[in-house]
């Protein structure tokens, strides 16, 4: 998935599950994640299309595996509507891979 050259690799693996804990077999897994700026490819004209996107399938037993970069942490606006619900819902603007202290 990476596409902009940095980053420390990551392998993302696990399985799909139904609620009762049935492997979903050929379970579609539609992966979106920012660039090492911190932007997804829609939010930055300089990024090519589809830059740190990608579509990955479930294997019959419901696993699956790939390869990318380690995401960086990014905040997530905090003002507007979305800022009052992180206000009223306690929560910080931070996405959960960035501390907050």
């Amino acid at each position: 998935m990476d596409s902009d050259g940095g980053g420390e690799t990551l392998t993302v693996n696990g399985t799909v599950r139904d609620p009762g804990g049935a492997p979903i077999a050929g379970a579609r897994l539609d992966v979106w994640q920012t660039a090492s700026n911190g932007l997804y490819d829609v939010q930055d004209p300089d990024q090519p299309s589809m830059n740190m996107r990608g579509v990955f399938t479930a294997d019959d037993d419901g696993s699956y595996s790939f390869v990318t970069v380690r995401p960086s942490a990014y905040p997530i606006p905090g003002d507007g509507p979305v800022g009052e619900l992180l206000r009223a819902a306690g929560r910080h603007n931070c996405d959960p891979g960035t501390s907050t202290s």
